[in-house]
């Protein structure tokens, strides 16, 4: 279940301050210390924690779209990849949109294309522009901790408390960073419904030759 439409960067990011006993924040540019403290850390941990698993909320589906440019390579075609992608490479390509339709294997990624032979991709990816309000409540959570974690020592001035944060969100060493609450919000991802992966077939396939 998506979180309140009222969630956004500020807010996430207000509860971990006043969790930590600081002030909230109006916005990221209002000159205060915790502002710029949360400015400079909340992109980072909120797309490392969102590249770190495949969370169903996250997944995109997509066709890409065919550059007219012939790959320097035994490939064919070669596909633009996704500039909203978290990680390099797809979760899973597919050289077809039917439903059910087995993964593509026939492929190698390059940088920011897709190399191969099929005349059609369609991929299903991470994606970072999934808005917070749209993110499930135990996930919010979870960047709320993990940017608690992030800036307790700077906020607080408490290495300690920085640690302990660390291993509430992440478990301990020997868990190695798969335990705590990164792991329980796993285990609740994995039980919900098969993704419900946002579809954008709109885009054309460009054509050799300008067409």
């Amino acid at each position: 279940m998506p979180s309140s439409p009222t969630v956004n960067d500020i807010k996430i990011c207000s509860m971990a301050l006043t969790r930590l006993g600081e002030k909230t924040i109006g916005s990221f540019t209002e000159g205060t210390d915790r502002a710029t403290i949360c400015a400079n850390n909340y992109p980072t941990v909120k797309d490392t924690l969102l590249s770190l698993y495949d969370w169903k909320f996250a997944i995109t589906k997509q066709q890409l779209t065919r550059l007219s440019a012939t790959p320097n390579s035994a490939w064919t075609y070669q596909y633009q990849l996704p500039a909203t992608r978290l990680i390099d490479g797809p979760i899973a390509v597919y050289d077809t949109n039917v439903a059910g339709a087995s993964p593509y294997k026939d492929f190698e990624v390059q940088g920011s294309v897709l190399l191969t032979e099929a005349t059609a991709i369609y991929i299903d990816f991470l994606a970072n522009n999934v808005a917070e309000e749209n993110w499930p409540p135990y996930f919010v959570d979870l960047v709320v901790q993990a940017l608690m974690a992030e800036i307790a020592m700077a906020i607080t001035d408490q290495s300690g408390l920085a640690q302990k944060q660390h291993e509430k969100v992440y478990g301990t060493p020997v868990e190695n960073g798969q335990g705590g609450l990164f792991g329980r919000a796993k285990a609740r991802n994995s039980r919900e419904d098969p993704p419900n992966v946002f579809q954008d077939f709109s885009l054309i396939l460009a054509r050799a030759e300008g067409q």
